[in-house]
């Protein structure tokens, strides 16, 4: 590229980091389903504290490519059904698992009684998702909407995950489905109490020991909003994630 063409290609990622950063996703400060079942309780307690996100945000065009197929896909959903005059599938639903936690559950199929989400993995975590499973998070995450779905007068008898790869074809499609289960997405929300009350007795965030709090680090730790690289250690600034 030459000098003309990189001083565009700046005020593009400007334009996109931007829009990003005022999305209302992104604004989003309560706990989301989401987030419940990572396996970092410090992550979480961050979310819970309002503590700022560090500054040293990753690339995020992946979950821009992420938000934009879930809004085309909810209106491939409610096209299809509108031409031929079915209400089988409910979009874009939001349930409340507590009154601490709420989120919005993709697809709701009313006779399978069946909630789902979607995921758009890269290549490789597609691959991965095929020969493992989904992650735990994915799973708590689909369990608590059910519970969500429940708590707002649906019956739930399974959920599941639908996994389409965001380069690749229709034919790789995969879902994975499981019975319903109440107790995980329960146990789920009562660790999320725990971190809470934990966190109070240690009288954070005014205490600013972050370090006290239990974490686990992982190679995801980059993609984290409150990594921060030249940590010494977790602070209200950051942490330090994997490398520390």
């Amino acid at each position: 590229m030459t000098s003309y063409d990189l001083e565009v290609k700046e005020d593009l990622t400007a334009i996109i980091f931007n829009a990003q950063k005022n999305a209302a996703r992104s604004k989003q400060v309560a706990l989301g389903v989401s987030e419940v079942g990572n396996e970092c309780d410090l992550r979480i307690a961050y979310k819970m504290a309002g503590v700022p996100p560090t500054s040293n945000s990753p690339d995020p065009w992946p979950s821009i490519v992420g938000t934009s197929i879930h809004s085309w896909m909810e209106a491939a959903v409610n096209d299809y059904q509108n031409i031929h005059s079915v209400a089988e599938w409910l979009t874009e639903l939001e349930v409340a698992p507590s009154p601490l936690v709420a989120g919005h559950t993709d697809l709701y199929h009313t006779p399978r009684r069946l909630v789902l989400d979607w995921k758009f993995p890269s290549p490789d975590n597609l691959r991965k998702m095929r020969e493992e499973g989904p992650s735990l998070q994915y799973q708590v995450q689909v369990q608590l909407y059910g519970l969500g779905h429940v708590n707002a007068g649906r019956k739930v008898e399974r959920v599941g995950i639908v996994a389409l790869g965001r380069q690749g074809w229709l034919k790789d499609m995969y879902v994975w489905t499981t019975e319903f289960n109440r107790e995980m997405a329960e146990k789920a929300l009562q660790r999320v109490y725990d971190i809470g009350s934990w966190m109070l007795k240690k009288e954070l965030p005014e205490s600013d020991r972050w370090d006290l709090v239990s974490r686990t680090p992982s190679r995801l730790c980059g993609w984290c909003p409150w990594f921060d690289s030249q940590a010494a250690a977790p602070t209200s600034k950051g942490c330090p994630g994997h490398k520390r």
